[in-house]
């Protein structure tokens, strides 16, 4: 079972350090999988954040999603690679944009449980979900907020898994390793900040 566990690709889940040192390279099909889950993940969130089933109908908003989803979440990765990246050449990281790449997109392997978690709350939520707070809903509060907290946990693994990985491929000590990913985090954060506003204001000018 454990050597079954170490050949498999969610062997990066327990054995992040030992994945990577492999140097296993994702398929082309498995990257595109992976960057479909983060992409329909990502718009999930952000059409349930901003409300937009107040303004859009639920299958407009869906169907966009589903089209879109592999766009966004390869943007995504090369987005959030290319900081990774240049942060770890501050702190003196050893591997090369491709590497950091093929880290990025092994470690999001766990997109693949949170989409399977945003299937579940469509289900329990159905049209309704993108046009009302999750948290702040009665109906199925319970199964919604262990939904969501399935969702927090899958996010810190894969946090851990990143600082783990990144250790391995820059030759990083724990410490830089954190470090880089928190710097890139910050950089991404404000300009995830500036994209929301501007599809706010598009959106509210709309309505």
């Amino acid at each position: 079972m454990v050597i079954f566990m170490k050949q498999s690709v969610f062997s990066i889940l327990f054995y992040p350090k030992e994945f990577i040192r492999s140097g296993r390279m994702p398929s082309k099909l498995f990257t595109c999988a992976v960057a479909w889950c983060y992409g329909m993940t990502y718009l999930f969130g952000k059409a349930c954040s901003m409300s937009l089933g107040n303004t859009y109908r639920f299958s407009v908003i869906l169907l966009v999603n589903v089209c879109l989803a592999v766009f966004i979440g390869l943007v995504a990765f090369y987005i959030c690679s290319f900081f990774l990246y240049l942060f770890g050449k501050v702190f003196r990281g050893e591997a090369n944009f491709s590497s950091v790449l093929n880290v990025f997109i092994w470690v999001h392997i766990l997109e693949i449980g949170s989409f399977f978690s945003w299937v579940c709350l469509m289900l329990l939520h159905g049209s309704t979900i993108f046009s009302q707070t999750l948290v702040q809903t009665n109906k199925f509060f319970v199964l919604t907020m262990g939904l969501l907290i399935v969702q927090i946990i899958f996010s810190i693994w894969q946090i851990v898994i990143l600082f783990r990985a990144l250790e391995e491929a820059q030759n990083f000590s724990p410490w830089r390793s954190i470090l880089s990913v928190l710097c890139a985090w910050i950089c991404l954060l404000l300009l995830d900040v500036v994209i929301s506003w501007l599809v706010t204001q598009h959106v509210w000018s709309h309505s």
